[in-house]
């Protein structure tokens, strides 16, 4: 197969809203409600959803606990876990998790990775990250820290990724798909759920596009308000 081909999964729909608001009370004990900043560009006014505060500092822990909770079930933390708009800094504790979860598996450039890394460590679940040689080394510092084990190999995502299936598929355990996976899109939809709470006049969300999976959560979860992607020049994947 080439490494292109392992992203494709025709078989699988897109998330329901029924299954954006489950994800959203799914993943609410854990994760942080990011605050919006309010600000005017040209007289026009603008909102900023700073999910740089999020765990991890980044979105993808909303997609990656999305759908480990969906395949290792877990009862929510006692404590509160972190469900203030700015929320705290430690993970919810303690928790319930299944005995003996099989474990899962996922490959990464580095965001991914630590979202997947972080989650299952909450849930108590053994977590093996394959990235590409090239990933930087603070990345692969950091997602090694949250628990999982990680394995370099290739020189490119694609590589990686393939690698990482076909050792998913010998042990016959959970991919986790950094973006073509309808958990992991319900997931990073949430994002969309607390903008138009927050802002429940927006009119149109800007939205970055890497794999596509935030792109396609946050257009699906606040159909019709209309969603822009926005990518780099010098990396435009999308387009």
């Amino acid at each position: 197969m080439h490494p292109a081909e392992v992203s494709r999964h025709p078989e699988r729909t897109p998330p329901t809203p029924a299954a954006y608001r489950a994800a959203a009370a799914r993943i609410a004990p854990y994760v942080r409600r990011t605050p919006v900043l309010r600000a005017t560009a040209d007289g026009r006014p603008v909102a900023f959803k700073l999910e740089q505060l999020q765990v991890t500092g980044v979105f993808k822990i909303r997609g990656a606990l999305n759908a480990l909770l969906e395949n290792h079930p877990a009862d929510p933390p006692r404590m509160g876990g972190l469900t203030s708009r700015m929320g705290g800094s430690r993970p919810p504790s303690p928790l319930a998790v299944p005995p003996s979860p099989p474990g899962v598996v996922t490959a990464s450039g580095g965001n991914h990775g630590l979202g997947v890394a972080t989650a299952a460590r909450w849930l108590g679940v053994p977590a093996t990250v394959f990235v590409p040689a090239t990933v930087p080394e603070v990345k692969a510092r950091r997602i090694a820290a949250a628990g999982a084990e990680v394995v370099k190999t290739g020189s490119v995502y694609a590589e990686a990724e393939l690698a990482a299936r076909e050792f998913a598929a010998r042990d016959r355990l959970y991919y986790v798909h950094a973006y073509d996976d309808p958990a992991v899109v319900a997931g990073q939809g949430t994002v969309g759920l607390e903008i138009l709470e927050d802002i429940p006049d927006c009119d149109a969300v800007a939205v970055p596009v890497g794999g596509g999976g935030l792109l396609a959560g946050v257009a699906g979860a606040i159909a019709p308000v209309q969603v822009v992607g926005v990518e780099p020049e010098g990396c435009p994947t999308l387009h």
